[in-house]
């Protein structure tokens, strides 16, 4: 996903490329590359997780609701 959201869906594409990018990762990272794989499906996991909540978010009438900051919160 990253490859091909920057640009080199072609990369993306090649199994030699992506394996070794993978092997390179893991061993930079010290882990083996199942505890990489499983980093990277729980990482898109709550990526998918996230962007379903601001869908969510999206489509609900928020006018009602005053802003954190009109309640005397910081955003900070």
């Amino acid at each position: 996903q990253a490859l091909i959201s920057g640009g080199l869906a072609s990369l993306a594409r090649d199994p030699s490329f992506v394996a070794v990018t993978r092997d390179e990762m893991a061993a930079s990272s010290q882990l083996q590359t199942a505890e990489l794989e499983e980093a990277a499906a729980e990482l898109l996991k709550g990526r998918e997780n996230l962007q379903g909540t601001e869908t969510c978010s999206a489509q609900q009438d928020t006018s009602a609701t005053p802003s954190p900051t009109a309640r005397g919160l910081s955003t900070a």
